[in-house]
């Protein structure tokens, strides 16, 4: 079993946080943050088992959201693709269909988009 390090989870989380000028403390803004960090977004309808997707070429970085899901679940996913982003260090498109249970990279970062979330507004 793979040991997972939330302590450096939290500290990657703040340190995106720092990177924004982002206080710990502070919500977070999704909009304004896409809009900041000059990423493309759209939000469509799409199915149900489908929450988004994210792209990156250089500079250039893209986000899919699905409309159909809540807000809330729609902040969730753009943390993850931050995540996909900003820090993955071999970011490479791929579909992705697993659970938590078996993919320890996945369960990190569902803990980071955690950690950053837990005070997003919009």
């Amino acid at each position: 079993m793979v040991k997972v390090d939330f302590d450096a989870i939290a500290i990657e989380a703040l340190n995106f946080r720092n990177d924004c000028f982002i206080s710990s403390h502070e919500p977070i803004n999704c909009k304004n943050l896409l809009l900041q960090l000059n990423v493309l977004t759209l939000y469509r309808p799409l199915s149900n088992n489908f929450s988004g997707m994210c792209l990156k070429s250089n500079e250039k970085k893209f986000i899919l959201v699905n409309s159909n899901h809540s807000r809330g679940r729609q902040h969730f996913t753009i943390a993850h693709e931050f995540y996909h982003l900003f820090l993955e260090q071999s970011f490479y498109p791929r579909l992705f269909f697993t659970s938590i249970e078996t993919c320890w990279k996945y369960f990190r970062i569902v803990e980071y988009e955690q950690i950053l979330i837990i005070k997003i507004f919009q």
